[in-house]
């Protein structure tokens, strides 16, 4: 067994940003699919319209949910080493 001792803060939330970001554009792919199947948009309004709701509903979910991502990828990294140093670390098994 191994013990995690202590990890990457910087590093975990720069990988917590990304996957959150990924997480932010499949759910802002289904807020426009949704609303492109459930009739919100009418279909006079102008195409410039429509494609700067569909840009806005996939690009900031993405931005906010890589923000929000970051942010809480530092603060559990922060919280891991603290925690680890005072009652000890994750332990990992690994198999060859």
């Amino acid at each position: 067994m191994v013990v995690l001792k202590k990890v990457g803060v910087m590093q975990l939330a720069k990988v917590n940003a990304i996957i959150m970001s990924i997480i932010g554009f499949i759910i802002g792919l289904i807020a426009v699919v949704i609303s492109l199947t459930s009739g919100i948009f009418i279909p006079d309004q102008s195409s410039f319209l429509l494609i700067g709701t569909i840009l806005v509903s996939i690009i900031l979910p993405v931005i906010i949910y890589g923000i929000l991502g970051f942010l809480i990828g530092m603060i559990i990294g922060f919280l891991y080493n603290t925690i680890a140093n005072k009652i000890g670390g994750i332990e990992l098994e690994f198999s060859k």
